[in-house]
């Protein structure tokens, strides 16, 4: 028998759980992203030790949740673009270079992810499926039922809603002309 041979073993076995663990961390977040699930952002704030007030549970996985619970609202165009932005949002931060980085910090992870928000929304329909759905319908659901707070609010919704605007120039002209049929419920929503 080897001296000290059940210490060793038992270090190894240790570190290969722990190995384990960290890839199958990584590839349940991948694997959660590949298929739009909400968990994702829970599996995210884990793995980059973020807290509640950071952007993966403030934020990512409240919008996700909020979008997954309201989907109903939407038109059937709205609720395949709720899915297949859910899926870019996450895919986007899977595939970037922070992802597979230790040191990305929660601040750099929030401001990444921001900013891939109007790709994710143009590139997935947001100029007809969102601003040129029927009655104003899925523009109605994201007002009155999914940005219920003061989300609009923060600079980087603001900027959200800029560049995803602009992306849609040539839609402004039939939105305007539509909008005028749309009516949101809340007074302190208004078109």
């Amino acid at each position: 028998m080897i001296s000290g041979f059940p210490t060793i073993a038992a270090a190894v076995v240790i570190l290969l759980c722990i190995t384990d663990q960290c890839t199958a961390q990584t590839t349940n977040c991948s694997a959660l992203a590949s298929n739009g699930d909400c968990s994702f952002y829970d599996c995210l704030s884990t793995k980059f030790q973020c807290t509640a007030n950071d952007y993966p549970l403030a934020y990512g996985r409240k919008h996700c949740l909020r979008y997954a619970s309201e989907s109903s609202c939407f038109s059937t165009g709205g609720q395949a673009w709720i899915t297949n932005v859910s899926r870019c949002l996450m895919q986007s931060i899977v595939n970037s270079a922070l992802y597979n980085d230790v040191n990305t910090t929660c601040d750099q992870l929030e401001t990444f992810a921001f900013e891939s928000h109007p790709r994710c929304y143009i590139d997935n329909g947001f100029c007809t499926d969102i601003l040129l759905s029927d009655q104003c319908q899925n523009l109605v659901c994201i007002g009155n039922e999914i940005f219920t707070d003061r989300d609009f609010y923060t600079k980087q919704a603001i900027d959200q809603i800029t560049r995803t605007a602009a992306s849609c120039s040539s839609r402004i002209s039939t939105f305007l002309l539509d909008a005028r049929e749309c009516s949101l419920s809340s007074p302190d929503h208004a078109l």
